[in-house]
């Protein structure tokens, strides 16, 4: 177990990272804040990422909706007839995963319009730039998804490594390294 101390934002109190790792390797990480002030603004800041990861997520699925009910059938007729190893290359250019013993085994356990039908829905655009569809009602969800800013998350042994900057980037960095649930578990807590 490894503990950082270090003076908070605010100068009021402190901030205690603790880093732990197990004999398999596995990690966890946590800070304790030992000042109320900064404690509250790290919640605000808990509570904001948890909001606009659920507003990422309803943007997507809006796109995905859309896309589905408007061009799924297009997708599958695309792909009709062609073997699983020519769709394999098209979806993935033979280069990135799956590779195509991996896609073999997800063909044979879920049947190939299912894989497509998961490919569509979590490649997206990339499947419509596949069949060559542009359609504004898709793309303004995905770039409004865009525009909202990822979960971002650093684990503690990157910040005793490359120490944050200044006081803002120090204020919007959440040092975790477990589940995204968590996050969000603790700061409905």
């Amino acid at each position: 177990m490894t503990e950082t101390i270090r003076v908070c934002d605010c100068g009021e109190g402190t901030i205690t990272y603790i880093y732990e790792m197990d004999d398999w390797n596995r990690t966890r990480s946590w800070e304790e804040f030992q000042c109320l002030h900064c404690k509250a603004e790290h919640q605000i800041i808990i509570d904001k990422r948890q909001r606009d990861h659920l507003k990422r997520e309803a943007l997507l699925k809006e796109a995905q909706k859309l896309a589905t009910d408007c061009y799924l059938e297009k997708w599958l007729e695309h792909y009709k007839g062609h073997s699983s190893k020519r769709v394999w290359e098209t979806l993935t250019g033979g280069k990135v995963y799956p590779a195509l013993g991996t896609f073999y085994r997800h063909v044979r356990r879920r049947g190939l319009e299912v894989e497509l039908k998961f490919w569509f829905s979590n490649e997206l655009q990339e499947s419509l730039k596949i069949i060559d569809v542009v359609d504004q009602e898709i793309s303004k969800p995905l770039e409004d998804r865009n525009r909202i800013p990822e979960l971002f998350r650093r684990s503690l042994i990157s910040i005793l490594e490359y120490p944050i900057k200044d006081r803002a980037e120090r204020r919007f960095v959440e040092w975790r390294s477990f589940n995204i649930a968590d996050i969000f578990a603790e700061a409905a807590a």
